[in-house]
């Protein structure tokens, strides 16, 4: 399907986030698995569980961290994954019930299934470093996503894989 179609497609399922300076867009744990794509403003990303050093006295010594701004992608790209996975196998389950005569099992609310946390994600938080706007797709639509374009979506996962494998190596390299 054309590329305009998905994006329309994408975007009946967004909403705009405004998150003021200094506020998380989500903490440690909360990741939902949701798309967040920045359209103005700053963004501080932090991975707790990875130490480094830093001398430049920002306060966030041991703590890996990046700003990003507008365009970019604030979302753990493997809990992406993990929350594709989750949302997909609810939808079959909740369609295999239907089939069996047990009725719906409809979706837990707008984010991840049975709001359990993401394992990809819980060293993860965000923080607006200037007021910033986002545009938000909820993991919950992931499926029907999936479903309409599925050739996309295949696409966007190795893509996903073959930055964590490019990553993982410059990592290896430098240790």
């Amino acid at each position: 399907r054309a590329v305009a179609e998905a994006l329309a497609e994408c975007l009946n399922h967004a909403a705009y986030v405004d998150v003021p300076a200094g506020s998380e867009l989500f903490g440690r744990g909360q990741f939902d698995g949701s798309l967040y794509v920045v359209l103005a403003g700053c963004v501080r990303c932090r991975f707790h569980d990875y130490a480094v050093a830093s001398s430049d006295g920002d306060g966030m010594d041991g703590v890996l961290s990046f700003d990003t701004g507008p365009g970019a992608v604030v979302t753990p790209l493997l809990a992406m994954l993990e929350a594709i996975v989750r949302n997909v196998d609810r939808e079959n389950k909740d369609e295999d019930e239907d089939e069996g005569g047990k009725g719906p099992n409809g979706p837990t609310g707008d984010g991840l299934a049975g709001g359990a946390p993401l394992s990809m994600a819980g060293g993860v938080s965000a923080v607006a470093t200037s007021d910033a706007r986002l545009l938000r797709v909820s993991a919950s639509a992931y499926p029907l996503i999936l479903r309409m374009f599925p050739a996309d979506v295949h696409r966007v996962a190795t893509t996903i894989v073959q930055r964590v494998q490019r990553v993982t190596l410059q990592i290896l390299v430098r240790t």
